[in-house]
């Protein structure tokens, strides 16, 4: 709604440039213009250097025209800050701050009070942007909107540089605009606080506004992760921890901002830190979220009554672990209320979680974090049902999940049944072990001989870690159980190129619970002509291609190269969506090397590749 504001403040900041690849900018100038929006007059400006709070960074740049000894001989941010307050407080009417774009509001001030331990007063949170004043006053203006094509279509002298010039250019446009009748809008909104314990409806996830957060600390809450963006603003619910297959964090995140424009601010924090790490910022997809989400209903309560346990004794019960508790609190049904993670072969991973039956419990049991259940201290960090269905997707037991679904009420996902869908308990499967790096779905097939024509379409994983990289591992689901014992019969010990397989017999339950992330693609009922890695050419690694991507794309890239689509295999997820990894063979080892020396992060789309080859 438009409305008239009695003054309009301009606000600029200047920071900063990290050097090298991504990394933390520090705020050097905070730059204030006051505007009364009645008679169009300035009757306030002030620009203030900043004393930065660490040294500046080895690599770092300064703003042109802000030299060294101005910034070390300035006052911190809280001071300049609070002579800011003295400035606007003074005011006699209503005033909102303005600014070109969110950058200075969203990306700077706020990310540097919280690293300041300072608390923005409440006018920080709400801001005029320039370019939506602009766009809204000039709809059918054609170009990209900034500070110079606004001003030169406005009139305005836009020649010179430095922040001090933004913040004069800033003042000519917004008068400009003043004279002209101008009655601005709503203002932007940043986030406070955001409500993490709900599940996110589908519909708010949308193209171009999600993130993917990699080398998270462990312990990280989701509280941490939104102090990580702050200044953005978070879809409530929209914070999803990676679940690798033994059911342990990544140290991975995916998130929702509200706007594309937000999530590509999320970028720029690409290596800025949360504790004692830095983290990397990547673009995801919908259906990456979508995907780590599993299946907690959309718009369900994310109850927080839950407590992961993380250095539990591999011989503990159930009963152990709630007797651990006791009497500071009591899980809901005694040792009913526990939930042992297993690996894929039975034995205990050292994790587990402990149901509460309510959040005053929750802080009561957390008073026994790193205290000793028999010889080993535990770390207790607090989770949600969001976290424990995944957990209980990827790891738990048939036996598990029935409980946990009868006592909880769960529904879940699909994928979740997919033991029974491999045949459950009857050993119609195979674990492969030993596999080169290098080995395809198609490798497995021509490696299982006459047998090929037992395997189940599709049915071929190759395992990856929590990096998207080969283990070495894979297995097989076969058409029936003596099938896959024949093939654990002759194929044990047998060779794929210079390496012997290991093929042991397994339960569809195994291979289930076994298959995190993996590498598939092969159709086992193919002819003739399947390419075999290492035949006289080499593989090249690619990491970071558009998830969007598809074989053609890639054999595009490399056209030049003699790599055909057949010569591409995309890595994709247990869900079936692509990780932006492939694994390319070429026709000759040198196509492959000077393919690797001219290709190297280059760009598919908008995003660099990177090769290596094995």
């Amino acid at each position: 709604m438009a409305r008239q504001l009695e003054y309009v403040v301009l606000f600029t900041v200047a920071a900063t440039e990290p050097g090298g690849e991504g990394g933390e900018d520090s705020v050097v100038l905070v730059a204030w213009e006051i505007l009364s929006a009645a008679n169009n007059q300035v009757i306030d400006r002030e620009q203030l250097y900043v004393r930065p709070t660490e040294f500046i960074a080895h690599g770092s740049t300064l703003p042109v025209g802000i030299t060294t000894d101005a910034v070390q001989s300035a006052t911190p941010l809280s001071v300049v800050l609070k002579q800011f307050h003295a400035a606007v407080t003074k005011l006699t009417g209503g005033f909102c701050l303005l600014t070109c774009g969110p950058q200075a509001i969203r990306g700077l001030l706020h990310p540097e009070a919280q690293r300041c331990e300072i608390l923005p007063e409440n006018y920080f949170y709400h801001y005029l942007d320039l370019v939506t004043e602009f766009t809204r006053a000039f709809p059918d203006f054609q170009q990209l909107p900034n500070l110079e094509s606004m001003g030169e279509f406005l009139g305005v002298d836009v020649s010179g540089s430095g922040p001090l010039h933004e913040l004069k250019l800033l003042s000519s446009v917004v008068q400009k605009l003043i004279a002209q009748g101008h009655r601005f809008g709503t203002p932007q909104e940043v986030q406070q606080d955001c409500d993490l314990d709900v599940s996110t409806n589908s519909s708010s996830v949308k193209e171009n506004c999600v993130v993917r957060l990699r080398g998270l600390p462990f312990q990280a809450s989701l509280k941490d992760v939104q102090r990580f963006l702050v200044g953005l603003n978070v879809v409530p619910g929209a914070i999803i921890f990676g679940i690798n297959a033994t059911g342990r964090r990544t140290g991975e995140a995916v998130v929702v901002l509200e706007t594309a424009e937000q999530a590509d601010l999320a970028l720029k924090r690409h290596k800025h830190y949360l504790r004692e790490r830095y983290v990397e910022v990547y673009e995801a997809t919908p259906s990456d979220f979508l995907d780590m989400q599993g299946s907690v209903q959309d718009g369900q309560p994310d109850r927080s009554t839950f407590v992961r346990m993380q250095g539990i004794p591999y011989r503990a019960s159930e009963a152990d672990i709630a007797e651990f508790f006791d009497p500071e609190a009591t899980t809901r049904g005694g040792e009913k209320g526990v939930f042992i993670v297993l690996l894929p072969n039975g034995r205990a991973t050292g994790d587990a979680f402990a149901i509460f039956p309510s959040e005053k419990e929750v802080e009561s049991a957390m008073q026994k974090d790193r205290c000793n259940l028999g010889s080993r201290y535990v770390e207790l960090y607090k989770s949600s049902l969001k976290e424990f269905q995944m957990v209980l997707e990827r790891s738990g037991t048939a036996e598990q999940k029935s409980h946990f679904v009868d006592m909880l009420g769960l529904k879940l996902s699909s994928s979740a049944s997919a033991a029974d869908e491999m045949g459950g308990r009857e050993r119609t499967c195979v674990k492969l072990r030993g596999l080169p790096w290098s080995a395809t779905a198609d490798t497995v097939v021509d490696f299982f001989g006459d047998l090929r024509d037992d395997i189940v379409t599709g049915g071929i994983h190759i395992m990856l870690d929590s990096m998207n990289r080969p283990t070495g591992h894979g297995y097989v689901r076969m058409k029936s159980v003596a099938a896959a014992g024949r093939a654990s019969e002759e194929l044990h010990k047998q060779y794929i190129e210079d390496r012997y397989i290991e093929v042991f017999q397994c339960s569809g339950d195994e291979m289930a619970r076994g298959s995190g992330p993996y590498r598939g693609g092969a159709r086992v009922d193919m002819g003739g002509g399947r390419r075999r890695f290492g035949d006289g050419g080499t593989t090249v690694h690619c990491r970071g291609l558009p998830y969007s991507a598809t074989e053609r794309d890639v054999a595009e890239f490399f056209q030049d190269y003699g790599v055909k689509e057949s010569d591409v295999d995309l890595v994709y997820n247990s869900t079936g969506h692509c990780t932006g990894i492939a694994y390319v063979s070429f026709p000759s080892n040198d196509l492959a090397h000077t393919a690797v020396r001219h290709k190297h992060r280059q760009y598919i789309g908008r995003r660099y590749v990177e090769l290596s080859t094995f």
